[in-house]
Order: structure tokens, then C-alpha cells, then sequence
């Protein structure tokens, strides 16, 4: 995530997002799994196709070093207005340019929502 020009504060947290067929969003935000509704709407905006995402609702974990990162992850998740897909990557923008930028993985063999254990 870009947000102002900053980096995540925990750059190696496993963050997640899952756009299923039947319009729901699943993923992980670094401390909870979250999920909400998401709408393609086929318009295309200058930062993309847009895309609007429901109320996000997460699981109710406290992580103390993760907290304030999931936070900001999930407003600007909340507030991505439009997607562009470039190869195997996925920017998500929202409407004060803050970018999400996700990586598909190489190889899906089951869906995880929480990290594995090191």
C-alpha cells in the first residue's frame, strides 16, 4: 500500500484479497480476516475500471503490531474507487490516489485466510 507517499509500517505482514464470482471480497488484513461485497460496474474511470466495494466487516483480533497497518488497509480498501490489472499485478486506487497494489499468486491450490505459521 501507498498512502501519502508512505510505506507499510510492517512490510512483510501477509495481506490478502480474494475477488470471488459471486461478488463477495474475502482476504486477510494482517490481524483479521475481512469481507464485504464488491460491484464491478464496467465504467472506466481515468484511474481505471471502476470498482465499489460494501461495508467491511472483520473478524475482532487485536494485533498491537499490526493494528494501525490493517486500519489503513482497509480504509483505503474501503474508499478504492477504481482497478487496473497489468500482467500478474492488481492496483486498487481510491479517490485520494492512495494505491493498493496486489500480487495474483503463481500457483492457487487452496484458499487461505489466515498466514501459516513460521
Amino acid at each position: 500500500a501507498i498512502q501519502d507517499g508512505s510505506v507499510p509500517l510492517t512490510p512483510t505482514t501477509e495481506i490478502s484479497l480474494y475477488l470471488n464470482a459471486d461478488g463477495s471480497a474475502t482476504g486477510w488484513g494482517g490481524c483479521n480476516n475481512y469481507f464485504a461485497s464488491y460491484n464491478l460496474t464496467g465504467i472506466l474511470t481515468p484511474k481505471g475500471n471502476s470498482i465499489a466495494f460494501g461495508p467491511i466487516s472483520t473478524s475482532k483480533m487485536y494485533c498491537q503490531a499490526t493494528s494501525s497497518q490493517e486500519t489503513t488497509y482497509l480504509q483505503i480498501l474501503q474508499n478504492s474507487g477504481a482497478y487496473v490489472v497489468n500482467g500478474n499485478l492488481m492496483t486498487l486506487t481510491d479517490k485520494s490516489q492512495n494505491a493498493l497494489v496486489y500480487k495474483l499468486a503463481t500457483s492457487i491450490t487452496t484458499t487461505r485466510y489466515y498466514p501459516e505459521p513460521a
